[in-house]
């Protein structure tokens, strides 16, 4: 096979019909790009578009197969019938290697995902939190008591999320047993994060926080949060500001001393 010649004798044919490059692409349901290709000698037409490529022309496969008129009409036939075989091989041969894909990918994902389970399953997806920190009650801004929260739980490696008790002894719900909390941190704003407080037989109990926003450290040791009665408990006094505010400012706590609020 010859592309260079091949590609003459489709471009002679097609001018010799009156066809343009678009009207041949229509006929075959290919773009006319594909026949830009063939005619400069760039590619071949694939197989399974040899027949109908020819019927189009009115040449034989035979004549594209070599790139030149043939005086053979007698073999046509049986190389019609070669090429129908060769591009049911082909499309066979294709789909067998689409489903082997497909069905390799499904495996690796399901595999994955096994593997994840088996990581969460055994602990290796979480870190453990076990510490006890001192907080400032705040009331106008000013200093009032001083409180214990405990933090005792797991952050997942993943996501960052934290889940366990997060107990303030001066707020009895945080302390109530079976009460889980659950602190999530948002990645698009630099110190944003939340709190829901829950029970197995009851989601959300509610709680004492005025409002889901809080500000928390990554390591958990520095946090704000105000409750519903205006109240701030804050493990530092340089957050307390930011609670007073009527909005949520996010900031980057590593350089909480060093604000300068709007």
């Amino acid at each position: 096979m010859n592309n260079a010649k091949t590609g003459a004798l489709i471009a002679e044919k097609r001018k010799a019909l009156g066809l343009t490059q678009k009207n041949l692409a229509e006929k075959l349901h290919i773009s006319d790009r594909t026949v830009s290709k063939w005619e400069r000698g760039a590619g071949f037409p694939d197989v399974s578009l040899l027949e109908p490529l020819a019927d189009a022309l009115g040449l034989s496969v035979l004549d594209l197969i070599e790139g030149e008129r043939q005086e053979t009409p007698v073999t046509e036939i049986t190389l019609r019938s070669l090429v129908a075989a060769i591009s049911q091989h082909v499309k066979k041969t294709t789909r067998q290697k689409i489903i082997t894909w497909v069905a390799e990918g499904f495996l690796l994902v399901m595999s994955a995902f096994i593997l994840l389970g088996i990581a969460d399953s055994i602990g290796l997806l979480s870190q453990k939190v076990s510490q006890e920190c001192s907080a400032g009650i705040y009331e106008n801004g000013a200093l009032t008591e001083e409180t214990t929260v405990t933090i005792d739980g797991e952050r997942h490696r993943l996501t960052g999320d934290f889940s366990g008790r997060f107990a303030i002894a001066a707020i009895p719900e945080t302390c109530a047993e079976n009460v889980t909390a659950n602190v999530r941190w948002d990645y698009q704003f630099d110190g944003h994060s939340e709190i829901f407080y829950h029970r197995f037989s009851d989601f959300d109990i509610g709680g004492p926080l005025s409002r889901a926003d809080l500000y928390i450290s990554k390591d958990m040791g520095m946090f704000a949060f105000r409750l519903e009665d205006g109240r701030i408990i804050s493990t530092h006094n340089h957050l307390v500001p930011l609670m007073m505010l009527d909005y949520y400012y996010a900031v980057d706590l590593r350089n909480v001393k060093y604000l300068c609020l709007p």
